[in-house]
């Protein structure tokens, strides 16, 4: 019997409080990430009195997720009742609204990197090139207005909080909840193919950029720059995939114990913020400096003792 309880008391740290602290550990540190990234671009936008269109994506993706780590935080203060501080109705809504809107945002961005960094000079490219960074801000408009649109959605029904929410929908309404999950999903399905052929076309575009420098035999920086550039590309478009499709499986396996699948999910998109850190010169830098600035303060603190 003792060693019944003692199994059920490891189960429930490690199915449940285990991934759980693990969540807001992670959240807390992209919730970091994401503000020093708004941080760095908005101080920037106040010097130059303008934002270059890549900023303004990154610092909009950015916002959506500094929400989505505030949400992540607030669901964990929830676990305990005197501190829970957000209603569920609001965590519901503001979860949906960060989640749809960094997806699209992502794709958005993956679209313009495409856009600007490829090769390819077909007249019709070069327009829609144009045409893109000059609308980049009705954009953006655009995919955060769909997202509060997808948010509001949900509360078209009414919704018994004190059960699982999706498992309430899906029993209450069938027919609505599968309606919706189709078109979440064909949205969803819609976002991975812009993004696979955005960054599959970028691939092809610099490798065949690289094979013709390498001929002329004058493959110098750059090259090594365009190489980088398809090594992020890659693995950048790896972690969204990953992200967009635990987001599609999470509402299948809507099941309350799977911590560790949401932990995952989470740590998909800081990973992804980290990519964008790396592959973005300008915060790169300043990272690069703060981190080496914290360096030098330890090492004369260490050294005057």
């Amino acid at each position: 019997m003792a060693n019944a309880t003692e199994g059920e008391y490891y189960n429930h740290i490690m199915l449940f409080w285990l991934p759980v602290a693990a969540s807001a550990v992670v959240s807390l540190a992209g919730l970091l990430l994401q503000i020093f990234i708004v941080a760095v671009n908005v101080i920037d936008w106040l010097k130059e009195r303008s934002m270059l269109p890549a900023d303004q994506i990154i610092t909009s993706l950015s916002i959506s997720r500094i929400v989505f780590h505030i949400v992540c935080l607030m669901e964990f203060l929830n676990h305990f009742p005197v501190l829970s501080v957000i209603p569920e109705e609001l965590a519901i809504f503001l979860w949906r609204l960060s989640e749809f809107s960094s997806i699209w945002l992502s794709t958005l961005l993956s679209v313009f990197f495409f856009l600007k960094i490829s090769t390819f000079h077909n007249v019709y490219f070069l327009r829609l090139k144009t045409l893109i960074s000059q609308k980049i801000v009705y954009l953006i408009t655009v995919c955060v207005v769909f997202s509060l649109v997808y948010a509001f959605s949900f509360f078209l029904f009414p919704i018994n909080l004190t059960k699982n929410y999706v498992l309430h929908f899906l029993n209450k309404f069938p027919t609505e909840a599968q309606i919706m999950a189709n078109i979440d999903h064909v949205w969803n399905t819609i976002s991975l193919i812009v993004s696979l052929a955005s960054s599959v076309l970028l691939i092809i575009s610099l490798r065949s950029h690289i094979r013709k420098m390498s001929n002329h035999g004058n493959i110098m920086s750059s090259g090594h720059a365009f190489i980088r550039t398809i090594k992020f590309t890659a693995v950048s478009f790896l972690a969204y995939t990953f992200y967009v499709l635990f987001g599609m499986a999470y509402k299948i396996y809507f099941k309350n114990e799977e911590k560790w699948f949401i932990l995952t999910w989470i740590s998909l998109s800081v990973l992804h913020s980290v990519l964008l850190v790396y592959a973005t010169t300008k915060i790169r830098n300043k990272f690069l400096t703060i981190v080496h600035g914290g360096k030098r303060c330890l090492f004369n603190r260490h050294f005057s003792e």
